[in-house]
This record gives structure tokens, sequence and C-alpha cells, in this order.
């Protein structure tokens, strides 16, 4: 599982999951007691909103294909939370203390599969994360596009970018490895993908058409404009920060 999406939806799961673990004590009013001290009810208040909060934002980015800094953020946030919490059943394995939950004991054993799966995904999460962008979509002509709105964004250009049928399209940076940074998808191929991207409809074969495509990347929101004129066979994209 290579997918930056996919771990932001298994860890945004498993927050989802402690979550109710948490709001289920608090419905049963369970009493927990941690080397023979016990632990208030307070404290999985705080935790069910803070693991359900984690899991709200870790999906709402893994369900955004056009964020993609936020989603290291969101994948570095997630490894270091699971990674504290395998060090909190690491200690418990060297210290050997009892835990009571509504008076039934959960044995010492039981901290081991807990510690290595916690400290497995904090691995695989931070592994994910230093991946510096990663366009996850299918098509070259999805890829290429949406790379090269990061490339503007990245690049802070504020003069339009023309695309022109015939004329060779501009290589990438933000995807060096990938194939469509050497040999650019067709030119019919980007005008498809820019009328779903901008919400273009009908026919625009007889006339110029415009479109804006709203974008969150690199810390900040966009406005992609695109003036899309098919007869003439150009593309024409301009950037600004929404709200500018």
């Amino acid at each position: 599982m290579k997918s930056q999406s996919m771990g932001l939806k298994v860890a945004g799961t498993v927050f989802a999951l402690m979550s109710l673990a948490q709001l289920v004590r608090l419905a049963m009013r369970a009493d927990v007691l941690v080397a023979g001290h016990p632990l208030p009810l307070w404290p999985s208040a705080l935790a069910f909103v803070i693991l359900g909060g984690l899991s709200l934002w870790l999906w709402k980015f893994a369900r955004m294909p056009y964020i993609f800094q936020e989603r290291l953020m969101g994948l570095k946030v997630a490894g270091t939370v699971f990674g504290l919490m395998s060090l909190v059943h690491l200690a418990r394995l060297a210290m050997r203390f009892d835990v009571l939950v509504a008076g039934h004991p959960v044995p010492v054993w039981a901290s081991a599969p807990i510690f290595l799966v916690l400290g497995g995904l904090s691995f695989w999460l931070w592994k994910l994360a230093r991946t510096p962008i990663q366009v996850e979509e299918q098509t070259p002509a999805v890829r290429y596009v949406s790379c090269l709105i990061i490339d503007l964004i990245s690049s802070k250009q504020r003069s339009p970018l023309t695309l022109a049928k015939g004329t060779p399209l501009p290589r990438l940076q933000c995807a060096p490895n990938d194939p469509v940074s050497q040999q650019p998808p067709e030119f019919d191929d980007v005008v498809t993908r820019v009328k779903r991207m901008a919400g273009i409809k009908g026919e625009t074969a007889n006339g110029p058409a415009r479109g804006t495509f709203h974008v969150q990347a690199l810390g900040g929101k966009h406005d992609v404009t695109f003036d899309l004129n098919e007869q003439a066979g150009t593309i024409v994209i301009s950037l600004k920060k929404s709200g500018s």
C-alpha cells in the first residue's frame, strides 16, 4: 500500500475507532485503573474530541486529491501520534504495570501486539510522508494537469500560462520521475481533463469558454482559471490566491 490517500484513510479509520472506544467508556462510565491509580472520565472526553477531530481531518485530506503539502502534514501528525502511543505500550511492557478496565484485567502481553501494530503504522505513515509530492490520479492527462498546477503555484507565477496545440507542452517539475514529465500527454486529452476540472460543459468548438477550479495546495487556497479555445487550439491558465 503505497498510496498517501490510503495511509490517510487507514489512520483516520483507526482514530475513529479509538474515539468510539472513548465514547463507549463515557457512556458506560467504566472504571479504569492504571498501576493502581484510577483514571478519571474527563481524559476520555478529551481523547474522544481529539481523536474524532483527527479522524475527520485526515479523511478530509484523503478525499481531496489536490492538497499535496497538507497530505504530507496529515501523514506526519498521524505517524507521530501512533509512534507516541506505541511507546506507551512499550513502557508498559518494560514496567509491567497492571491495567484494569471495568474490573477486568488487561494482560501485559496484550501490549506487545498493540506496540507492533501502532509502531508499524507510525513507520508506514512516515515512509509515505517522505514522498515530496505524490500525484495519485490514474490517467496521464489527470496527472499532468494536476502537477502543472502545482508547478505554477510553487513557482509563484502570476502571468498566464498558454498551452497551444501543435506546440510541445511544458515539462513538469513537481513529479520528475513520473513518465508524463518526460512525455506529456496529447493536447486533446489535456483539453478533456481541463473541461472536467473547471466544470466546462457543452460544445466549445465554436467559441472560447472559461471555467475556474479551486485548489488547496502548498499551504494556501488558489483560484485556477482556464480559458479554453478549442477552435484556436489554446488553453490559457491563470492563477491567483483565493480572496486576493
